[in-house]
Order: C-alpha cells, then structure tokens, then sequence
C-alpha cells in the first residue's frame, strides 16, 4: 500500500503558486513537478494543500511555532515548504537536500535622480569643494611670496595682489588660461624657476584632475536615465528613516534581521511591519511602495514576480527591484524531526535527480514575464567624488609645492646675497666720497 504524506505549501513563486480548478486551491510551480517526480519514483501519494495563514513559519514568545512549522511540530502535517534553511528552524525540523538559492530583494519606488537644480555641485563631495578653495588660497599665498620676496620688496597692497594671484589659478581650474603673462604680477616672476615649478604642478595637480572629473561627472551624470530606486541598498534605507520597511510575516527575512547584529536598527523599525501575504495585503503594500513611502523586503526572484504582475495589470513603471548580498541560504523542503532517516534519504536522493533535471529552469522564465527594461534599469546614484578619489592630483601638487618652496628659499638667499654683494661693492666707494667731502670741509 501506498504510504501518505501530508503536504502544505505557502505561495512563493515560482517555488509553490496558487492555482484554481473548479473553485479549489491546488498546487502550481517548481513543487508541482517536484512532488510528481517523488510520487512516481517513490510510490508515494501526497495529500497537498495550502496553508490557511500563509505564514511559514516563527518563533513565538511563549516559545512555540507559528504557521507551517508549527504545524510540522506538532505532527499535524509531515512535509511543508519551500523554506529559507536557518539554524533556528533547523533545531526543530529537518530539511531536505537544497533545491534551491535564495537572497532578497527590495521592492523599492523609483524617483527622479535629477530634481536638485545645483545637482552639478553634487559631482564633488563639499570636503573637495574646500580643499580645492583652500589648494588656490595656498598656491596663491606662494605665489604672492615669490613675488613680494626676492622681487616686489612688499611695497605693494598684499591683499590686491593675493586677489590677483587667486583670479589667475582659478581661470586654470575652471577652463580657462591665465590671461596675459605681461600683467605687473606675473612679468617679474613668469621667468623664476620657483614660480614655474609652482605653476606646473597646480597644472599637473588639481586642475587636470579637477576638470577632467568634474566634465566626466557631469556628462555620465546628464547622460544616465533620469530614474533611481527610492532606497538601492541596505545602507541607504538605514539612512532614511523614513522609509517603512516591510516584510512577511513569519519568513526567513524577519529571522535574518531579528538576528543580524549589524541591522538591529533597521529590525526594530520592521518588527511591527510584517504582512501575511494575502493578496489584498501585498497589493496595498505595492501601492505604498509606489508612493516612496515603504519598501517590501522579500525573497529576489518573489519580488521579481510581485512587480512584473504589478506592471502587467497597472501597465505603470514605477517600482523596481534591487537584490541583496544580505542573508543568502539554501531553499529546502522541510520534515518532521520524528521522520524516519530511511525515508529522508529516500526522498533525499530523487531530489538529486530532479534539480540536476533543472526543472527550476522553465519555471524561473515564467514567473516574471512582464519586468520589463523600464523596472530592470540600473540605478543612477549621483555619488560626490571624495578625496580618495582625485588624491593622486594633490599629491603631485603637494611634492610640486615642497619643490617650488625650496626653490623660493634658495632665490631669497641668493637675493640677499646679491644685495649684500651689492652694497660691500658700493661701500669703498661712499668711504672715498665721504673722505673728499669731509677734506674741503676740513673736517
């Protein structure tokens, strides 16, 4: 005689779909064709249904289960599934061989990524801004040096003549030479092997790499599609607080962040946001998360499915979908610890057979038909450049400048030292005028 296992299933596409015949709830997807395979090489029937409350399965503050696994615990039923393997579930079942991977997926709202009018001033982090306002204070301090030291005397209105020097490096910085080299602060010092040294690491330094980048940034950042994803990653919706984070109750997801010491944050902001995913639940959250003011964190190939059939029936673009390198696990079926390990190993080893079929080929190219280009596009985030990024242009101005520096100090000595060279060739002179003067006045 046949031996009957008892069956319940949750909706996860394309794992275990919802199907009706005459009224009735039967099983579709990946399991369909598993629980076939099983029945015909293991002569076994299964009495398949779906679970009422459409929960997989947690763990409840007096200690017992909820949902499918609950019902595995308390013998109810003999196999469940597909779950997320964990180490808290599987102190309490067993799991069969993976059929599968998971990761999860936001379903996000999308926005438009270039609403901010100064968004060009978005190209450079505000720490770059100030270290480029500061390079041409500096160069410019430099500059007014190897003029008013060994050429000028300081004889001329200093703050006109740093105002001066400051215009002539930003012209270079934004585009543009530096005008004319017979102004008065710049004819004196063009020649010195300081200024030169100074000009060319300014050149070879910030404003290379300023302008190149900023150009680039600008054209790649007008160039891209004009939309982005409300929240992209984990870190950006930690920042946001307030975005409201959702998940189904009693799955995998809600064990992942329960658990994570690193997002117990983001937890305690989702603990009281978990739906069943009834229909009319998970369409109510689909609009919210329309609007930006949710996100839905499920398995990635479910959210896949959840907004091609929102784009199929609303004929809308506007939700999107980014997977998650967080909590990755096998996907298994689930049996009851009391479960003999003979039948386990049974089961186990026609597993083997039917994922090495790849049955989960056909079904994965079903289950979001409709997630079309306009919700598959990359996510344009306009990232400011940060210091690390361009460092390679301040260091070469920063050696340009110790250079220019050292060159200054070897002028003004040599400055000096012609004047004091100077002044000893004149000094005899004076002493026999002095002498001529003091002998008619018979000193």
């Amino acid at each position: 005689m046949r031996p009957t296992y008892k069956v319940r299933y949750t909706e996860w596409p394309p794992w275990a779909m919802d199907t009706f015949v005459e009224n009735i709830t039967v099983l579709d997807g990946v399991l369909k064709d598993v629980y076939a395979a099983l029945s015909y090489s293991l002569n076994y029937n299964f009495d398949i249904k779906s679970e009422e409350d459409r929960q997989f399965g947690s763990l409840q503050a007096d200690g017992s289960y909820s949902g499918m696994l609950g019902k595995l615990i308390n013998k109810e039923i003999d196999i469940a599934g597909p779950f997320v393997a964990s180490e808290q579930r599987a102190a309490v079942v067993n799991f069969t061989n993976c059929l599968g991977f998971s990761s999860i997926g936001i379903v996000t709202g999308v926005a438009s990524s270039d609403r901010n009018v100064f968004l060009y001033t978005n190209v450079f982090s505000w720490k770059v801004w100030v270290s480029l306002f500061l390079t041409i204070v500096g160069i410019s301090l430099i500059a007014e040096l190897i003029f008013s030291v060994p050429v000028g005397g300081w004889r001329h209105n200093q703050v006109s003549l740093l105002a001066n020097y400051f215009w002539f490096f930003w012209r270079y910085l934004v585009g543009r030479d530096g005008g004319s080299t017979n102004h008065w602060t710049l004819i004196h010092i063009w020649h010195r092997q300081s200024f030169r040294i100074l000009l060319s690491a300014w050149l070879l330094g910030p404003v290379i790499t300023a302008l190149l980048c900023f150009q680039g940034s600008i054209m790649s950042t007008f160039a891209v599609a004009k939309l982005r994803p409300v929240i992209a990653d984990l870190d950006e919706l930690s920042e946001k607080a307030n975005i409201i984070p959702v998940t189904s109750r009693g799955s995998a997801v809600q064990i992942c962040f329960k658990t994570s010491q690193s997002h117990s944050e983001l937890w305690k902001r989702m603990e009281n946001n978990s739906i069943a995913f009834k229909p009319e639940a998970v369409e109510e959250t689909i609009r919210k998360v329309e609007k930006g003011t949710h996100v839905l964190l499920i398995d990635y190939v479910y959210a896949l499915h959840l907004a091609s059939d929102y784009v199929k029936r609303t004929g809308r673009c506007s939700v999107q979908v980014e997977e998650l390198h967080f909590c990755q696990s096998f996907i298994a079926l689930a049996v009851q610890k009391s479960t003999s390990a003979k039948t386990v190993k049974k089961i186990n080893s026609k597993l083997t057979y039917i994922i090495q079929a790849k049955l989960t080929d056909r079904w994965m190219n079903r289950v979001y038909t409709n997630y079309t280009h306009c919700t598959r596009q990359l996510p344009e985030r306009s990232k400011p450049l940060n210091i690390k990024d361009i460092l390679g242009g301040f260091v070469i101005w920063s050696i340009g400048i110790v250079i220019s520096s050292l060159v200054l100090i070897g002028e003004i000595f040599q400055s000096i030292g012609e004047r004091n060279f100077k002044k000893q060739k004149n000094s005899p002179a004076l002493k026999t005028t002095s002498n001529v003067l003091c002998s008619k006045k018979k000193c």
